[in-house]
């Protein structure tokens, strides 16, 4: 039998007490979710890391139930967008917040997760190449753009499947459970301490590593920047909670998207080396869009690199 993120071990969650429509989804004028962000609550100084990890896990489980709603009814690219960030914060949320969990559960949550923003990867990867790199470059290819579309469907039709099948919605459901009840708790100690001293260790942990490979950004691999770039990832969403608990400014997310998004310029275009879709007529066409969009792009490459790595000796002196 396939093993799917429904059983995962969380059928046995007892329904929560809640007020009605707490988690039902934000709708526009024709009926359809609209894509939704996670917004953390204030976290009080005398928060206890398990109350606190109670509060965010749930606001977590709400906006990844949201927005997989989204993914599955609409064709807006906010959808998957919104799902696999939901999803990474989630992540990393787990991770702050690993030392006042049941081991068992903090994997299982962890595992369904990675499990599920891989799944949707798919259809958002496949919206920023069309959308965000290829379809400024290609709007006088009006054929090219048609077959990438048509591709896109076929992706889109594929990630909701697979989301179907492996029963990604009564999941949500239950993570929702899980989340309110705190059964993931560990009941040898009660997660008492302060949640502030949990996710102050946590960011502490994230920029260490991040330092690592920021350290040798200019001369970082393809590969290197990808994996600096998911830990700048998880310290600007563990900066975000730190916020939250009142630990640091909220200005301070700031230069790690910004850093996050000069990473990202370059992961681009190595994604874009290896995009080769299979577009029915338009495939030489499409090679030749994407050689022209990496040309264009090279000398910006370097640029972006560089400026990745003074943007962090800032932070560095900063901090």
């Amino acid at each position: 039998m396939r093993r799917g993120v429904s059983r995962i071990g969380l059928s046995s969650v007892e329904p929560a007490e809640r007020k009605p429509d707490a988690l039902a989804p934000v709708r526009g004028e024709n009926g359809a979710a609209s894509p939704m962000r996670v917004h953390l609550i204030r976290l009080p100084a005398d928060t206890t890391a398990s109350h606190g990890c109670s509060a965010v896990l749930a606001l977590h489980a709400a906006a990844i139930a949201h927005n997989l709603d989204c993914v599955l009814t609409t064709l807006d690219p906010e959808g998957p967008h919104q799902l696999r960030i939901a999803l990474r914060r989630f992540r990393v949320a787990l991770r702050v917040f690993r030392p006042v969990m049941e081991k068992k559960a903090n994997t299982e949550l962890t595992e369904a997760a990675r499990a599920l923003g891989g799944i949707v990867g798919e259809l958002r990867d496949a919206d920023v190449m069309i959308d965000e790199i290829i379809a400024p470059a290609a709007r006088d290819q009006p054929a090219v753009m048609e077959a990438l579309n048509a591709w896109r469907q076929e992706v889109r039709g594929r990630v909701r499947a697979k989301l179907l099948a492996m029963g990604t919605p009564a999941f949500t459901v239950e993570l929702a459970r899980k989340a309110a009840t705190g059964a993931w708790s560990k009941r040898r100690d009660g997660g008492g301490q302060p949640a502030a001293w949990v996710i102050a260790a946590a960011i502490e942990a994230f920029r260490e590593k991040a330092a690592l490979g920021a350290a040798r950004l200019p001369h970082l691999s393809h590969q290197e920047l990808h994996r600096l770039r998911k830990d700048v990832k998880a310290l600007r969403y563990g900066t975000d909670l730190a916020a939250a608990a009142g630990l640091t400014p909220a200005e301070a997310v700031r230069p790690l998207k910004r850093l996050q998004d000069l990473l990202g310029y370059a992961n681009d275009m190595v994604v874009l080396e290896a995009f080769d879709p299979p577009v029915s007529g338009q495939g030489e066409a499409l090679r030749e869009a994407c050689a022209r969009i990496r040309a264009g792009r090279a000398g910006a490459l370097a640029d972006a690199v560089a400026s990745a790595a003074a943007l962090w000796r800032e932070l560095s002196r900063a901090h």
